[in-house]
């Protein structure tokens, strides 16, 4: 039973409305317990007193506010070079008006295919297994914006 779910969970492969680039997706098993729906992918560099901080992905739906995936891959941050989503070197969580939250993460990475500063392209992809067993993944794409503290 168990598998068939994470099956069902691995098609549930999510893009958002129209307009939005083909290559920005989520899926994964926690597709069933939990909403995924969104409409528009951020790509922000943040930086703090002029030094690099952290790369932040944003899963948003723009209609309620809603972040059902944010990813965040603390400095340093290269191309090709994964970040282990299950310490301090990147992060998985939701911004939800209903406050739910996904399991811990046990294994998974995100990796920046292409890499620029603001104003340029970048796109990558992330997997991530929780403590209970379900998964997420997704690919991502867009314009890196500068994001100062």
């Amino acid at each position: 039973m168990k598998t068939a779910i994470a099956a069902l969970g691995a098609l549930a492969m999510l893009t958002g409305c129209s307009g939005l680039d083909d290559c920005n997706k989520l899926g994964g098993a926690v597709a069933i317990t939990y909403d995924l729906g969104f409409n528009k992918v951020t790509i922000e560099k943040q930086t703090k007193a002029g030094q690099f901080q952290a790369m932040r992905v944003t899963y948003l739906n723009d209609d309620s506010g809603d972040i059902p995936v944010r990813l965040v891959a603390n400095a340093p941050v290269e191309e090709g070079k994964k970040k282990d989503l299950a310490t301090k070197e990147a992060t998985v969580y939701r911004v939800m008006q209903n406050n739910s939250q996904f399991p811990d993460v046990k294994e998974g990475h995100i990796t920046f295919d292409t890499l620029g500063g603001a104003g340029d392209d970048a796109d990558g992809r992330f997997y991530a297994t929780f403590v209970d067993g379900t998964t997420l993944n997704g690919e991502f794409c867009g314009t890196v914006r500068e994001l100062t503290n």
